[in-house]
């Protein structure tokens, strides 16, 4: 970051910071309070900003976490409530929450975490 104007470097720096402050656990989440959830969305587009700056077991922990919510039939919940007691809860009636970019929002997060580690063990045996 020796090239970066000092005040673009105190931003990124803010934005790492504050994408491992709103994490909880494995979940990397948008916000606190009224976004203390993960979206695949989200959390894809901030893990593609996190592999940039070299934080790859951050994300390869989101993506195990998060596949552990994929259904059997290869569904991807769009947004995972961790502080709910069914953490999927806005997916069932009367919510029933559907989005249909999910599933290549999660691919993408795979594919750009193979892409920064080059990982071809880890993305070709758990996902």
């Amino acid at each position: 970051m020796q090239f970066v104007p000092l005040l673009m470097q105190r931003s990124i720096k803010s934005y790492i910071a504050y994408n491992l402050i709103t994490k909880d656990g494995a979940a990397i989440q948008p916000g606190v309070r009224s976004y203390e959830k993960s979206w695949i969305r989200d959390g894809g587009m901030a893990a593609t900003a996190l592999l940039k700056m070299g934080l790859t077991s951050e994300i390869r922990e989101f993506i195990d976490w998060y596949t552990t919510f994929q259904d059997k039939d290869g569904l991807v919940p769009p947004i995972i409530d961790t502080k709910a007691e069914d953490p999927l809860w806005e997916e069932k009636p009367p919510h029933n929450l559907i989005e249909y970019d999910c599933q290549g929002e999660y691919v993408y997060t795979i594919f750009e975490y193979y892409k920064f580690t080059r990982d071809q063990k880890t993305t070709s045996e758990r996902y």
